[in-house]
């Protein structure tokens, strides 16, 4: 939202210490409450917010997925009052890491759980510390989940108390896939998440295995504000409407992702995962996946013929797709490129974080 080319009229969001003091001249790390408290994230409690191109002055017990929901809540109540119609984009931040307290359970200012202490324990009891440990970690996933959920209540609270809510259409979803242990992993858990719409005319359907990804979403709030997409612009995706709507019972017979250098193609019986030209795997892995989603029953499917047809379309959507990123693309040569090589010298590091799933979700054969 810096940059006014970005499109946004308006912004409330969470930034870290090194923006904070790139743009403000200060670090909100080591100063105030944060630098006696030895605390490094700004999330959650005395939160690190920008609001309009200034930073705002916090307090200890200020919790910054409050701050950012008023902040929206506040924007739906001037833009109803001047009859305006509006787009919101609300990344909760809630529940991603650390695992905090909330203002509904717990002390201010905890933002992460002390991690289990090993000295003079014997190999029964680490594992029951570890244990303990990871029984609290999910209690409080669980409850920043069901704070969340509060935060949620509001925003539809305030949409019915302003008369809008029966011509509002809501989006939910998820940006890190199904896991945390799956993020920047170029398999399907690491880019399957939820996606939930309620709105004007959408027809309630319950759980779907439809398909959907991200470049969807542009022409999908076109045709729902009703403006024609412009005709000097190419969407990769396609408006969801119809579907949405009962018009049609199906709308895309694939779906596309692309995390770092890795590519994820889906279809509703196939999955090709883990295709990287820059990591050495430019085929990547192919399945028949019959009608699951979640890893069971999966397929290899690369060398059997009945299933060549799904196998030379996903060739022909990847030969359409702009250049992979290999490792004789331009994009190394630019300031973002050196970067990133700088950061990551050795690539076979890589292989195992993000063409393989992690070892907690073995599923289905990943073998080379």
């Amino acid at each position: 939202p810096w940059d006014e080319n970005v499109g946004f009229d308006e912004y409330c969001l969470w930034e870290g210490p090194e923006k904070i003091e790139s743009h403000f001249g200060t670090n909100p790390v080591t100063s105030g409450a944060r630098k006696d408290l030895n605390l490094s994230d700004t999330r959650y409690w005395h939160p690190s917010t920008v609001e309009n191109g200034k930073y705002l002055e916090v307090k200890e017990k200020d919790f910054g997925p409050d701050q950012r929901c008023d902040f929206l809540l506040d924007f739906m109540e001037r833009m109803t009052s001047k009859e305006k119609p509006f787009v919101a984009y609300w990344p909760t931040v809630i529940p991603h890491g650390p695992y905090s307290t909330t203002p509904d359970h717990g002390k201010p200012m905890d933002l992460e759980l002390e991690k289990p202490d090993f000295k003079g324990l014997s190999k029964e009891g680490k594992e029951k510390a570890v244990a303990k440990y990871e029984k609290k970690r999910t209690q409080r996933f669980a409850r920043l989940i069901e704070y969340m959920d509060k935060l949620i209540g509001k925003l539809i609270t305030k949409a019915e108390d302003l008369g809008i809510y029966e011509n509002t259409y809501f989006i939910f979803c998820a940006d890190n896939g199904t896991a945390v242990t799956a993020k920047d992993r170029g398999v399907e858990r690491g880019v399957h998440v939820p996606f939930v719409v309620r709105g004007p005319s959408i027809k309630t359907l319950g759980i779907t295995n439809e398909l959907t990804d991200f470049s969807d979403v542009a022409p999908t709030l076109l045709e729902m504000a009703g403006i024609p997409k412009p005709e000097d612009l190419y969407f990769d995706g396609t408006s969801q409407v119809p579907f949405l709507t009962g018009k049609t019972k199906s709308q895309r017979e694939w779906i596309y992702a692309y995390t770092g250098s890795v590519q994820v193609l889906r279809t509703k019986q196939y999955l090709l995962e883990a295709r990287s030209h820059l990591l050495g795997k430019p085929k990547g892995r192919f399945y028949f996946t019959g009608d699951d989603r979640f890893g069971r029953g999966y397929e290899r499917a690369e060398e059997l013929p009945e299933h060549a047809p799904t196998l030379s379309l996903f060739k022909r959507v990847l030969d359409s797709m702009p250049s992979h990123l290999g490792k004789d693309h331009p994009f190394w040569d630019s300031k973002y490129g050196k970067r990133w090589s700088q950061n990551n010298p050795k690539l076979e590091e890589l292989l195992s974080k993000q063409l393989y799933n992690h070892p907690d979700y073995s599923r289905y054969d990943e073998s080379d």
